[in-house]
C-alpha cells in the first residue's frame, strides 16, 4: 500500500492481503486503491457487517498462521473468506452454493473444518478493505499499533545496515 488515505489505520507499505472478489482480476502494476470499511467490500455485491465479523472470526482463529509457511493453510484460509462471502447464509463449506472448490487434500479439508468452527466467537482482529472498481478488492489485517513501531525501528536497522555494507 502507498498514499493510504488513512495512514493512521493503514500506514504505506507491504501486507499480505486475501482476495475476496471472484469476478475480478490482479494487475501487476500500480494502480489506485480505495481503504474502505471491510462491509463494503466486494464492491459488485457488498457483504455487510455479519459477512465482515465472519472474517473477522476466520482471522482470529488462525491467530497469523495464514501468513506463514503452511500452504495448505493459507489456502483454506483464502478458501473460508471466498466461502464467507458468497455464501455464508446457507453453507460453510465449500462443496455447493454460489463459491464451490474441489480438488484440495485432506490437510486442506481439515483446516477449513476448523476456520468454519470460528464463526461467531467475536474476533477483535482489525480488518480494512483495499477496493477498486476495476481490480481485485483484497482484506487486510491492520497491524497493531506496536506492529507499525518494529516495522518502523526495522527499517530504519535495515537502512543502516545497507548503507555499511
Amino acid at each position: 500500500a502507498s498514499n493510504s488515505q488513512d495512514p493512521s489505520r493503514l500506514a504505506d507499505g507491504s501486507y499480505t492481503v486475501f482476495c475476496c472478489d471472484l469476478f475480478q482480476f490482479v494487475n501487476g502494476s500500480y494502480k489506485p486503491y480505495s481503504i474502505v470499511d471491510l462491509s463494503v467490500m466486494p464492491d459488485a455485491s457488498p457483504m455487510g457487517a455479519a459477512k465482515a465479523a465472519a472474517i473477522a472470526d476466520l482471522y482470529g482463529r488462525a491467530a497469523g498462521r495464514q501468513f506463514g509457511s503452511d500452504a495448505d493453510y493459507a489456502c483454506a484460509f483464502q478458501l473460508a473468506v471466498w466461502e464467507t462471502v458468497f455464501d455464508f447464509n446457507t453453507l460453510r463449506d465449500v462443496n455447493g452454493g454460489l463459491f464451490s472448490a474441489t480438488g484440495y487434500n485432506a490437510t486442506v479439508g481439515s483446516y477449513l473444518s476448523d476456520l468454519f468452527a470460528a464463526s461467531g466467537n467475536g474476533s477483535t482482529a482489525d480488518l480494512v478493505g483495499v477496493q477498486s472498481a476495476s481490480y481485485q478488492d483484497f482484506v487486510v489485517q491492520v497491524p497493531a499499533p506496536g506492529s507499525f513501531a518494529l516495522l518502523a525501528a526495522a527499517g530504519i536497522f535495515g537502512r543502516g545496515r545497507r548503507r555499511d555494507d
